[in-house]
Formats: C-alpha cells, sequence, structure tokens
C-alpha cells in the first residue's frame, strides 16, 4: 500500500488533480488511460514525460494568460497615473477660476435679485395698464364696431371699462399724479367718444328698426345717453318718429284690412255709432302697447324725471294718429245723422276723452278729442233742433177723442227717455246736458202742448195737459238732476188740477141743485130760512133725497172727461177737492137746518145724515 501511495506516476497525478487545473478527473483519466497499456518501467516513463510535457503546457498557457493580465494591470496604472494628472491640474485650474469668479457669482446674485424687482415693477405696471388702458382686444373691437362687426353685449362691457377708466384717472388726480392722470384721460376721453359716437349712430338705426320694442339692446344703450340730454332728445325723437310710422301704418290697415282676423274697421262705415266706437277702441288700446314699449325702452334709466319723459314720448307718438281719426270721425259727423246716434257718439268721444286723458293728460291727441266733442255737440243741436222743429213745426195736432198726448208728444217723450238714457248710461247727466234736454226739447215741447190746449175747452184743456204733463214727468222722475225741472211740471199739474176741480165741483152743484141753497147760505138774510123759497121742508127733502143718490153713486156726477185723466192720482184728487166742496156746503146747509132760528120742525127727519157719515161716505 505504501509503495503504491509512493508511486511517483501516482504523486504526479494527485499534483494534476491538486492543482484544480482540470476540472473533470473524467477526461483526465480517460486520457492517462491511453498510455497505460501495460504497467512497465518503459510505459511509466512515458507517462511521466507525457504528463510533465502537460504540466509544461499549461504552466506556458497560465503564464500567457498572466502576462496579459500583467499588460493590462499595466494600462490601468498608466491610466489611473493620467487620471491623477489630469485631476491634478483640473484641481489647480478650478481654484484658479473660483478666484477668478468670485466677483461674477456675486454680480448674478444681485442681478437675481434686481430681477426680483424687476417683475415686481412689471406686475405693479400690468396693474396699472390694466386699470387704466384697454386691451389691445378690446380696442381693436371697439374701433372695428360697423355694419359687418355688429354691435354686441361686448361692446357695452367695453364702454363700461372705459368709464371705470375714467373714474380711475380721478381718482389718481386726487393721489397727486396729475401729469400722468391727464395724459390717460386724454386718450380714454378719446376713446369714449369714439365709442359713444358709434354707440349713437347704431341707437339711431336700430330705434327706426320696426322691431325696436323687442331689441334688448336699445335700452342699455339709451342708458348710456342719460347724461348727454341732446343725443338722448335725439335719440326719443328718433325712436317716436319711427313709432309714429309704425301706429299709423296699423291703424290703416286696421281700417281697411282688419287685424287678427277681424274684418277692416270701414266695413262698418254705415253704422256710424259702430265705426266710430271701433276706431276709439282701437286708439284706446294702442296706448298701453306703446306705453309698455317705452317703459322697457327706459327700464334701466334712472333719471327722477323718466315717468314724465314716458308720458311725453307717448304724447308725442299718438300725436300721429290725430290727422287721421279728425278726418275718419268729421266724415261721420254729419247732420243727417238721427240725433240719438250722434248723442251716443258724442258720449263715446267723453268716455274715450276722459279714459284716455287718465294717461295722457294733454297734448295734441286730447286737444283733438275736445275739438271732435265740441264737434260733435254742434251737430247733435242742429240736428236736434231740427228734428224738434221738424215734429213741431206745424204745431201739435189736434189730440184725440181721449185726450191722451197726441203721437207727436209721445214720440217726442220717447225721444228724450232714449236719450237720457244714453246719458245716463255713458256718464252721470249734468247741469249742461240738463240745460240742453230743457232749452230744446222740453221748453219747446211745452210750449207746443199748451198752444194745441188753447184751442180747446177749459175743461179738456185740463185734462189734456195733466195728461202731457204727467207723461213727461213719467220720463223725467227716473233722474234725479231733472227734479228742479219735476217741480215745474208740478206747478203747473197744480194750476191744471185747481182747475179741473173747480169744474168738477160747478158740475156737481149744477147736478145736485145746489147752487140756488150755496147762493141763499152764502147770503145774510135776517128771518127764518123756512119762509124763503127754495129752502122750505119740501124743496130741502127734495134735494137730500137726490143727495143720498149722490153718495150712494158718486161717480155718475163726474165729469165724463175726469176719465180720460192718465193718472190715477190726478183723478183722486180732483175728486177729492170737489167732494170737500160739496161736503161743505153740505155742512152749512146742516147746521142752517138744525139751526132753530131758521123755523125748521123736527130737523132731524129733514137731513137725517151728519156731517161725518156724509164725509165719511165720500172719503
Amino acid at each position: 500500500m505504501d509503495s503504491s501511495y509512493n508511486n511517483p506516476i501516482r504523486q504526479r497525478i494527485n499534483k494534476i488533480f491538486d492543482s484544480h487545473i482540470l476540472s473533470d478527473n473524467t477526461d483526465a483519466l480517460h486520457s492517462v488511460s491511453g498510455f497505460c497499456s501495460s504497467n512497465s518501467a518503459y510505459t511509466r516513463r512515458v507517462i511521466v514525460n507525457e504528463i510533465e510535457k502537460k504540466d509544461m503546457l499549461v504552466n506556458k498557457t497560465v503564464l500567457t494568460e498572466y502576462n496579459k493580465v500583467k499588460d493590462k494591470l499595466q494600462v490601468l496604472l498608466d491610466s489611473l497615473s493620467s487620471l491623477d494628472v489630469a485631476v491634478k491640474d483640473m484641481s489647480r485650474r478650478l481654484s484658479d477660476s473660483k478666484n477668478k469668479t468670485h466677483h461674477l457669482i456675486t454680480q448674478t446674485t444681485k442681478l437675481k435679485d434686481e430681477r426680483k424687482k424687476t417683475e415686481k415693477k412689471q406686475a405693479w405696471v400690468e396693474a396699472f395698464v390694466q386699470e387704466f388702458q384697454l386691451s389691445p382686444e378690446q380696442n381693436e373691437y371697439l374701433y372695428n364696431v360697423s355694419v359687418k362687426t355688429p354691435l354686441t353685449h361686448n361692446f357695452f362691457g367695453t364702454l363700461s371699462h372705459i368709464e371705470k377708466l375714467y373714474s380711475n384717472c380721478k381718482t389718481l388726480i386726487k393721489c397727486w399724479h396729475q401729469t400722468s392722470a391727464f395724459d390717460i384721460m386724454e386718450t380714454v376721453g378719446l376713446q369714449q367718444e369714439v365709442a359713444i359716437e358709434k354707440l349713437y349712430h347704431w341707437t339711431i338705426g336700430a330705434c327706426l328698426s320696426t322691431d325696436s320694442p323687442n331689441n334688448a339692446l336699445v335700452p342699455t344703450a339709451l342708458a348710456k345717453f342719460q347724461n348727454r340730454q341732446v343725443l338722448f332728445s335725439n335719440i326719443i325723437d328718433e325712436y317716436s318718429s319711427a313709432r309714429k310710422a309704425t301706429i299709423v301704418q296699423m291703424f290703416i290697415d286696421a281700417l281697411t284690412k282688419g287685424t287678427d282676423g277681424s274684418k277692416p274697421i270701414e266695413f262698418y262705415a254705415n253704422d256710424a255709432k259702430r265705426y266710430i266706437g271701433d276706431i276709439l277702441t282701437w286708439v284706446y288700446q294702442v296706448i298701453p302697447i306703446e306705453k309698455e314699449n317705452l317703459s322697457t325702452l327706459f327700464k334701466y334709466c334712472n333719471m327722477p324725471e323718466k315717468n314724465q319723459l314716458i308720458i311725453d314720448a307717448l304724447t308725442n307718438i299718438m300725436e300721429a294718429l290725430c290727422p287721421l281719426l279728425k278726418v275718419r270721425a268729421e266724415l261721420i259727423l254729419k247732420p243727417d245723422k238721427d240725433p240719438l246716434v250722434l248723442w251716443s257718439i258724442t258720449n263715446l268721444i267723453i268716455y274715450y276723452k276722459d279714459v284716455i286723458q287718465a294717461v295722457i293728460s294733454n297734448g295734441h291727441l286730447i286737444n283733438t278729442f275736445e275739438e271732435l266733442l265740441k264737434k260733435s255737440e254742434e251737430v247733435f243741436v242742429i240736428t236736434l233742433d231740427s228734428k224738434i222743429q221738424k215734429e213741431l213745426s206745424h204745431g201739435v195736432k189736434a189730440p184725440p177723442v181721449d185726450l191722451n198726448p197726441s203721437i207727436v208728444v209721445t214720440d217726442l217723450v220717447s225721444f228724450l227717455r232714449d236719450l237720457l238714457a244714453i246719458m245716463n248710461v255713458s256718464h252721470n247727466i249734468n247741469t249742461a246736458d240738463r240745460k240742453l234736454i230743457i232749452t230744446h226739447i222740453l221748453d219747446p215741447l211745452l210750449h207746443a202742448i199748451n198752444e194745441t190746449a188753447c184751442h180747446l175747452s177749459s175743461t179738456d184743456m185740463s185734462v189734456y195737459l195733466l195728461n202731457c204733463i204727467y207723461h213727461i214727468q213719467c220720463t223725467l222722475s227716473l233722474y234725479t238732476i231733472m227734479d228742479e225741472y219735476n217741480e215745474r211740471l208740478q206747478a203747473q199739474s197744480e194750476a191744471q188740477i185747481d182747475t179741473l176741480t173747480s169744474e168738477q165741483a160747478s158740475y156737481l152743484v149744477a147736478n145736485l141743485n145746489l147752487g140756488p141753497i150755496y147762493t141763499i147760505l152764502q147770503e145774510k138774510i135776517s128771518g127764518p130760512l123756512s119762509a124763503i123759497p127754495g129752502m122750505d121742508t119740501s124743496t130741502l127733502k127734495t134735494f137730500l133725497n137726490k143727495f143720498d143718490m149722490f153718495l150712494v153713486s158718486p161717480d155718475v156726477y163726474m165729469l165724463p172727461q175726469l176719465n180720460l185723466l192718465l193718472s190715477h192720482t190726478h183723478k183722486s184728487l180732483v175728486k177729492k177737492r170737489a167732494f170737500e166742496v160739496i161736503f161743505a156746503i153740505y155742512t152749512q146747509l146742516y147746521q142752517a137746518v138744525h139751526d132753530p132760528l131758521n123755523g125748521y120742525a123736527e130737523p132731524h127727519t129733514i137731513v137725517r145724515r151728519k156731517p161725518e157719515e156724509v164725509n165719511k161716505l165720500l172719503v
């Protein structure tokens, strides 16, 4: 065993294995196995030589590789030496540069501080420019506004900015920066004048458009001219002129074409009342529309006299309708119309004048209404006088047999009733209306009635006059303002009632044979009445028998004309007063018969009824 371990070949092989050159023992053993065909000294020498050769070859290879490593290390050392030299040179140069650039760094730091200050100043300048100058975009837009570049809300923003700049300049002046402030104010003033001029021309053009009330920018534009009275007035005048032309055209269209599917007003030209009524209604309806348009136009204005300016502009606009309104009305206001129609038109004019005057207190339109009212009243009076004169030209015809008012009287009273009804519906009857009715209708009518009644007998005249007056009173009693005239008529009625009472009393006295008895009773004769002819007992009994028949049927002894009275009150009053006369005579007779001095035997058998009983029967 020891000899095997001491074998030189084995030792060399172990040495090779221990050298770790061969990583794979299998290959080494395979190579060695080719030399060991037999275990002899020669073989062992051969193996030893081969192994030594292999070992030599390996060592040479290792040496070659180590030489290469050495060369690389030498190159590295040379590079490190060069780097060391370069670093030292750089360090030296940096030290020199540091010494040289110290002043530059100090100056750079100073420049940085100055840059910060400059940036702050620039921010201040930009803020100043923003507060005291228009932006380039705003300036370009301001000068380019025209037909091709229409005016928008941005323009008003620019104009407001200009006004703000002007206000800022005033503040700047107060802060003792007058020079710069005045320079800026001059520039801003020029820009403002340019803006105002362009806005003025645009506003004038917008007002001339028929759609101006619907343009939302026009009220905003108008508000910018509040402090420029001349321009403001010119704009309002142009707007008013444009609206004048518009409403005149609208009025003509309403007259000739109709509106909203309705027939044209001219279609009713033959119906004078409706024609004038439709025209006045249209005029009245257009006023609130125009006033609303003006209120919209002035809505951004805050001047104290704004409401008065709106009314003045409205008055100016409505003046355009005056010529057309006057011409159309005067074509209708002719004397050939019925007085009732003319009076209805007069009251329509009065009504619409009052309601329009509540909005427009004065002006050409109100003056036109007053002229038309005067014209209408004049034509009405002429037509009324013509009608009354025509009706009464030949006098009131003889009354009917029943003494009722004649046809002329009833027609005129019916006309008066219709006239009063029209007056009362449109407005309360005033003193002027009352005077007109009395002067032009009632007085001529009563005069004609009296002329006709003069040709009748006294009784017929009284009945006829009472019937006519009663017919008139029935109409006038509905209107309190006619109470004074009613009192005059009542006084005339009382006079006729007195006349009729006298006639009725005379008629009763004659039919009852009370005349001689009444005469004797009135005469103061000495001696007893029973001895006087006509006052004897038999005569008195005959009279009293007839008087009893009268008490039973008093209507038989009434005047026939009394039954023709229209008023039951008049009839009752005449009867009552006539009966009072008869009762007074009967009372005197009763007292005379029961007077012992008159020598009547058994007076209670002669005059059986006491005055109280007779009065009760008559009442």
